[in-house]
């Protein structure tokens, strides 16, 4: 949400200049498709919203970018890493984020760029860290990086004292 305020803020000078007047419209999905939906059906009946940045998470954007493609919006997500949300070819629905499928091979590169010759995979239970991991793993194995371990947890903010015992 700030980020989009300040870039109104900063960039809606030349477009005012033009006699545009530029507002940041702000809806709140609340993480749930139903009401992402309901959102997305009054964003497009408005045609005072010429373009939309949101929503965060994967499964309420998949749905509403339904109704953005259907209506002809253009709608950037600043968040959504699965596949399907670009996969469907609508040059309506952009993102500005890499994909799950993307991001372990390119985190694997980095390590290697940064010269690791030996990692330690740490990840969330969740299927998109375990997907991550595995094509980190399977990066870091092709390109020399060699994985002592891996651990898979239920953790999500305290990581001292994690062991693979």
């Amino acid at each position: 949400m700030r980020a989009s305020e300040l870039a109104v803020q900063q960039l809606a000078g030349p477009l005012n200049d033009l006699g545009y007047k530029i507002e940041l419209a702000s809806y709140d999905d609340q993480a749930n498709i139903e009401v992402g939906v309901t959102n997305a059906k009054e964003i497009v009946a408005n045609p005072e919203i010429l373009c939309g940045v949101g929503h965060f998470n994967s499964r309420v954007m998949i749905q509403a970018s339904e109704i953005y493609h259907k209506e002809g919006l253009a709608f950037v997500s600043p968040s959504n890493t699965v596949p399907n949300v670009t996969d469907r070819g609508y040059l309506e629905v952009n993102r500005v984020i890499g994909r799950d499928d993307g991001q372990g091979i390119a985190s694997a590169q980095f390590a290697k760029a940064q010269n690791f010759s030996a990692v330690y995979i740490i990840n969330q239970n969740a299927d998109f860290a375990k997907k991550n991991a595995e094509n980190f793993k399977r990066e870091a194995d092709r390109i020399g990086v060699k994985v002592v371990g891996m651990l898979t947890t239920d953790e999500t903010e305290n990581l001292d004292g994690l062991s693979s015992a």
